[in-house]
């Protein structure tokens, strides 16, 4: 049952993980501007480097029998689920394909995905070698 604690929790995360987005992003893609890079650095970091650390994550809590507590909604619903970000993801893909980067739209697309998901199975495997110690 939802309670208005557990929404709390998530809020709360969900407002500190997306001012974490932003200052990445802001932070990543200015220095990525420096370089005249066209690809969208900032969102691919938040999300394979969130993939990552929700990977991590969830296993420590399956690994401690915690997987209701407000410590997983903070952490995993609230401050990662806005950490990461899909419609940014989807905003500058079709950007760069309007723009006439087709090329770098696809190597976003695959360094988003591929990363984000060899992020997660990095993660899991990590949890499961240190947590099983």
């Amino acid at each position: 049952m939802t309670t208005l604690i557990n929404i709390a929790a998530i809020a709360a995360g969900g407002a500190l993980g997306a001012v974490a987005r932003y200052l990445v992003t802001l932070g990543t893609n200015q220095w990525m501007l420096k370089t005249g890079g066209h690809l969208p650095m900032g969102t691919l970091l938040v999300n394979v480097l969130g993939s990552f650390l929700f990977g991590l994550l969830l296993m420590l809590l399956l690994k401690l029998h915690d997987t209701q507590t407000l410590m997983r909604l903070f952490l995993l619903t609230g401050f990662l689920g806005s950490f990461t970000t899909f419609s940014t993801f989807s905003f500058e893909t079709v950007a760069l394909l309007q723009s006439g980067h087709t090329v770098t739209a696809l190597v976003s697309i695959a360094a988003n995905l591929l990363g984000a998901l060899s992020a997660f199975w990095l993660a899991s495997k990590l949890s499961t070698m240190l947590f099983s110690l």
